[in-house]
């Protein structure tokens, strides 16, 4: 005999793998018949990025068995990367304003420089 609370938790599961192949063909182009633990970390990743609006990310981690910290960092991943570009602009304007005045200009000329938009 089924019991309605075990009959509940069916039902999510079956929601959630559906959700889960239908975002991993559209996300990671595999075939309709993807199993979702036979993805790999990355593209577990993209798939709990992709669905963490519509279920918890414990229960995607979970269920994928993608440790939570996997994707926090995965996650982190990207905003790291563009720290480091904004950064690396940075140097080159600092680089190219202090070049155009003979390198003469301490921290402060070059602070007011970069704020004015030279």
């Amino acid at each position: 005999m089924v019991y309605p609370r075990e009959l509940r938790e069916r039902v999510v599961a079956y929601a959630y793998e559906n959700h889960a192949v239908r975002e991993a063909v559209g996300l990671i182009r595999k075939d309709p018949g993807v199993d979702p633990a036979g993805l790999s970390n990355r593209e577990r990743s993209l798939l709990v990025d992709a669905l963490w609006d519509k279920w918890p990310v414990g229960a995607l981690c979970a269920r994928l068995r993608l440790p939570r910290s996997f994707y926090y960092r995965h996650r982190g991943q990207a905003a790291r990367q563009a720290k480091a570009s904004r950064r690396i602009a940075l140097g080159e304007r600092l680089r190219s304003v202090s070049e155009s005045n003979w390198r003469s200009y301490g921290y402060r000329r070059l602070t007011d420089a970069l704020q004015a938009g030279v």
